[in-house]
């Protein structure tokens, strides 16, 4: 996979920031569709790395429809709650898995450290959320 091309193509994470998470998670974990990784509201300790599978993260739509709002969907190769990371409040949206998974589950603390020695880390991160924000953006203009 390349970094950023001029297509659509958003950034994907190194094959090394990819091993570092994973060795910090040990081993992955199997989810089953339907499972749900965490919920809007709740105070974070973790982030997932999805190895296969898709996650879709949702907004609550507050009417009376009760019905949840699509804000992004994640798949293989792609952290579920990055933006955690930087930010300390509550979740402003929940992560569903919608369809048979594998998730390397790591502790944001974990995770931090791990950027606060390596530089080249940080970089990369910084590169993949703003491709995912390019995403986001792309979708509300769809």
């Amino acid at each position: 996979m390349s970094p950023l091309s001029k297509s659509n193509k958003l950034y994907t994470l190194s094959n090394d920031l990819i091993n570092r998470i994973k060795s910090m998670a040990n081993n992955g974990i199997s989810f089953t569709k339907g499972d749900i990784l965490f919920r809007e509201g709740d105070h974070k300790e973790f982030i997932y790395l999805i190895e296969k599978g898709m996650v879709s993260l949702v907004k609550d739509n507050n009417d009376i429809s009760n019905k949840k709002i699509e804000i992004m969907n994640q798949n293989d190769g792609d952290i579920v709650g990055v933006d955690l990371v930087f930010n300390d409040n509550d979740c402003e949206y929940s992560a569903l898995v919608t369809e048979p998974s594998v998730l390397y589950k790591v502790l944001i603390a974990d995770f931090k450290e791990l950027l606060s020695k390596n530089s080249d880390s940080s970089l990369e991160l910084i590169k993949y959320l703003s491709s995912l924000d390019t995403k986001l953006e792309k979708k509300k203009l769809a």
